[in-house]
């Protein structure tokens, strides 16, 4: 009960690709590569509807003034609700939209992270001791780093800490390598999850 937390500006912003379709494996590669043999999944729920039901369910922690916002992406980015007031969405419409969400195509994870990054332009004036701003960034694949990777992503993240938006990003059914880890845990109020089983 003596828990109090900011209100929230939350964007999710929510990995579709093709992958997404497939059940989680029977194995994982911990953050130092070590393979982790695990329990068969009986759920048979895909990567894409664990994903899904965990944004409905977040939703249900949310209080009518935080903010909510939705994008989704795989070889492009697209907007699916607007960062508004809890308080004035239709919530079982949009768990209903969201439980619809199929996997398609490609991964562009810069195309996601700055479509999100995005929808924080007209909050960013707001009173940081009230408002706190947070992108969760839920996807299967591993950003890559290194001259053909992901450095942009990883220069949006910065560029959004230095504007007081931070970042959390969920590995689903992926556990990120030390190197990654290293750089997401380097970037103030940046963190990382990773998930591995229905």
């Amino acid at each position: 009960t003596d828990f109090q937390r900011k209100k929230l500006n939350l964007v999710v912003v929510l990995d579709f690709s093709g992958s997404m379709g497939s059940p989680f494996d029977q194995y994982y590669y911990d953050r130092f590569g070590n393979k982790v043999e695990q329990e068969a999944d009986e759920s048979g729920k895909t990567k894409m509807q664990i994903a899904d039901e965990s944004v409905v369910a977040l939703l249900g922690h949310l209080k009518p003034d935080d903010r909510f916002g939705l994008v989704i992406f795989s070889d492009d980015a697209f907007l699916v609700d607007p960062l508004i007031s809890v308080g004035d969405k239709d919530l079982e419409k949009l768990k209903s939209r969201i439980m619809k969400i199929q996997e398609t195509d490609g991964t562009n994870m810069e195309a996601g992270m700055q479509e999100g990054t995005a929808l924080f332009d007209r909050f960013l004036q707001a009173d940081k001791s009230e408002y706190e701003n947070r992108i969760i960034f839920l996807t299967d694949a591993m950003p890559n780093l290194g001259e053909t990777g992901d450095l942009g992503l990883f220069r949006m993240l910065e560029d959004n800490a230095d504007h007081g938006i931070y970042t959390t990003f969920i590995g689903i059914g992926v556990d990120f390598n030390t190197e990654l880890v290293e750089n997401i845990t380097k970037i103030k109020g940046a963190n990382y999850y990773s998930v591995h089983s229905a």
